[in-house]
């Protein structure tokens, strides 16, 4: 019964737990960030994104207007 249970459980005795890497990167951090906080990166992404293109569409019409 003590089997069954542990086979149902998936339970394993004798192995050792997961450790954490201590060596991550900057880079590996930012990363776990991201994947942690899924909406909120997703929402600075597009933020930044209509940044950009409102600053060509605002470049391009001063552009336009200079050259009348």
């Amino acid at each position: 019964m003590e089997y069954t249970k542990d086979l149902i459980l998936n339970v394993n005795y004798g192995q050792a737990g997961k450790t954490k890497k201590g060596g991550l990167t900057i880079l590996g951090k930012v990363i776990e960030k991201i994947t942690k906080h899924k909406a909120i990166s997703t929402i600075v992404s597009i933020t930044l994104m209509l940044m950009i293109l409102d600053i060509m569409l605002v470049s391009s019409f001063v552009e336009i207007l200079s050259s009348i």
